[in-house]
């Protein structure tokens, strides 16, 4: 066989793996996520401070069911790929390093709940992940942050945390965020 040949067959070998490659393959399932982060889940000592639980149901779209003017979006922004949209409700719950008084130092962290919607576009090509987010919510009483903590310590036999009268009031929150990895 010469070498022309041999490079003709290299090349139609090689043609369909690359062109397998240009985008992933379209998903027809939707993705469920249920996350849970919490301070107490270590092998150090359990104590509530700082960032304290993180909790958050989530879903995505199949990348066969994301509505044309979004898809377009997707593709303006970041070129060709598979896009999903997502949905997720977050809730975070913050502390001081102290939480034995019921007036939290001025020194410390501020407690607060923080409660937010997230609405994301997704687009995946085969070695890129990029995502557009908006998220809308609340920081304050009205995120129930004192209710999920102390609720959760009940339920584990653990003392109530009393300086929640003084966190954060509430206060809209909003953020949108892009970034590509």
């Amino acid at each position: 066989m010469n070498f022309r040949t041999t490079l003709l067959i290299a090349g139609a070998c090689a043609t369909p793996a690359l062109t397998a490659q240009a985008q992933p393959a379209e998903d027809s399932s939707s993705v469920w996520t249920l996350q849970d982060e919490n301070a107490s889940v270590s092998a150090a000592r359990l104590e509530d401070r700082f960032y304290v639980n993180g909790l958050r149901l989530g879903w995505a779209s199949p990348t066969t069911a994301v509505p044309d003017f979004l898809g377009d979006l997707g593709h303006t922004l970041w070129g060709a790929g598979q896009q999903r949209v997502a949905f997720d409700l977050t809730q975070r719950i913050y502390t001081p390093a102290l939480t034995n008084s019921t007036v939290p130092s001025p020194y410390d962290r501020p407690y607060a709940g923080v409660l937010l919607g997230n609405f994301s576009l997704l687009n995946d090509s085969e070695d890129t992940r990029s995502v557009l987010t908006l998220s809308l919510g609340l920081v304050g009483p009205g995120a129930g942050g004192e209710g999920v903590q102390n609720g959760f310590h009940d339920g584990i036999g653990q003392k109530h945390i009393l300086g929640w009268g003084g966190q954060i009031q509430n206060t809209p929150a909003w953020k949108p965020t892009r970034f590509r990895h």
